[in-house]
C-alpha cells in the first residue's frame, strides 16, 4: 500500500488511484500516522501537499519510531512552496516494531 499527498503521485506510478488495496490518498490519522498503516507500507510526502492540504506535519513521520525513511529528494535548484517550506519528497516505510 502507497499512502500519498500530492494528486498526481498514482499516475508517475501508474497505478489505478480507486485501487484502495495498492495506493490511497493520505494517511488515515494525521495525529499519530502509524495507526492503520501496516508494516511495509510506504508514504510519499512532499512539502506541498503533505503539510498544507494533507495536514501531517514532516516532523511527525520523521520522529516517529514507527516510520524509518527510505530516501529523501530535494530539487537541484531549491524553490519554496505554499507555507515557506523548501521543497523536498520524502519516502517512509512503516516498521514493524517502534524504531529506538
Amino acid at each position: 500500500m502507497i499512502y500519498y499527498y500530492d494528486p498526481y503521485w498514482w499516475y508517475f506510478l501508474d497505478l489505478d488511484p480507486y485501487d484502495q488495496e495498492k495506493i490511497r490518498e493520505k494517511v488515515p490519522d494525521v495525529q499519530h500516522p502509524e495507526n492503520n498503516i501496516k508494516p511495509g507500507e510506504i508514504v510519499l510526502w512532499d512539502a506541498h501537499f503533505g503539510p498544507n492540504e494533507g495536514q501531517l506535519p514532516l516532523e511527525r513521520l520523521v520522529e516517529n519510531p514507527y516510520f524509518e525513511l527510505v530516501r529523501m529528494f530535494s530539487p537541484d535548484e531549491p524553490f519554496q512552496v505554499l507555507g515557506g517550506y523548501d521543497y523536498e519528497i520524502y519516502v517512509f516505510r512503516r516498521t514493524e516494531l517502534a524504531q529506538y
